[in-house]
């Protein structure tokens, strides 16, 4: 998956899943010149103020946006296999002590 398309696609798909699911907040930003940043953050909403972060990717430089964005994928992935882990292994307990 080295398209920069493809890898946009899949991030922006699963931004949509985690925000909707874990009620997350996320700014991305991509620009085509080569002295600016490109980053994405995606946090733990507080409300307020940016919460706890589950990714603050920053790249700079020529070709360096599926860099942030193969990153932003891998993070993404580990936070969301941590989260069902830990909702496992609540509802486990849960249901050992409810009967």
């Amino acid at each position: 998956m080295d398209n920069e398309d493809e890898l946009y696609g899949k991030v922006y798909e699963l931004i949509l899943l985690l925000v909707k699911k874990y009620h997350l907040m996320y700014h991305m930003h991509f620009t085509v010149y080569t002295h600016e940043e490109d980053f994405i953050k995606i946090w733990e909403d507080g409300k307020e103020k940016e919460g706890k972060y589950i990714c603050n990717i920053r790249e700079k430089g020529e070709g360096k946006k599926a860099e942030c964005l193969r990153k932003a994928i891998y993070e993404m992935t580990y936070y969301q296999k941590q989260r069902e882990e830990t909702e496992k292994r609540t509802d486990t307990e849960n249901t050992d002590v409810a009967v």
